[in-house]
């Protein structure tokens, strides 16, 4: 159990990191995860 807590802690965490890149752009990860899945499945209705 605290094994599973800690994964889930750790999977939480890591999405925490922020990404600057070129002049303008910064994202963080979590973000950039929702933005590639949404993009992903607006591809799949067309």
């Amino acid at each position: 159990m605290k094994s599973k807590v800690l994964d889930l802690a750790l999977t939480i965490t890591s999405l925490l990191g922020y990404l600057e890149w070129g002049n303008e752009n910064k994202m963080f990860l979590f973000q950039l995860g929702k933005e590639i899945i949404s993009r992903f499945l607006m591809m799949q209705h067309l």
